[in-house]
């Protein structure tokens, strides 16, 4: 939808990566966890606006929902829980996701983005992206 020189856009990010066999415990309880045995599952759904549209490029900003989740493999004193993957919440976030950045070589169909977003004022990250448009 476009407003004037600027438009809406509704963005999705993830990385693809999907655990569901998991035990959840935090640092503090007292387990080891598998040093190089992390993964993390990130998800993000955001709407905002590309300000200043130009033939080749415009910027953006949005808010919205994130979800990061933090697995390693655990080492438990537990011998049930032993080697399986857990999910670390001292680690985890979810909550409110802000981003910005520049939609770069747009086209008629598409264009790259680069950007900048926050989850929950604790993890950030540098993203990339295709946009698709019609």
């Amino acid at each position: 939808y476009r407003i004037g020189y600027n438009a809406v856009y509704l963005g999705l990010k993830t990385n693809f990566f999907i655990e569901t066999d998991t035990y959840t415990e935090s640092t503090a309880q007292g387990s080891y966890f598998v040093k190089n045995s992390e993964e993390v599952s990130r998800w993000s759904a955001t709407q905002g606006l590309n300000l200043l549209r130009r033939e080749r490029f415009s910027f953006y900003t949005g808010l919205g929902y994130g979800i990061r989740n933090y697995y390693a493999t655990i080492l438990s004193p537990d011998a049930a829980q032993n080697g399986k993957i857990c999910k670390i919440t001292d680690n985890s976030a979810k909550g409110l996701e802000m981003e910005c950045g520049v939609n770069l070589f747009m086209s008629d169909y598409f264009g790259y983005s680069i950007g900048y977003s926050v989850l929950a004022f604790k993890y950030s990250e540098l993203t990339g992206g295709i946009i698709l448009r019609w």
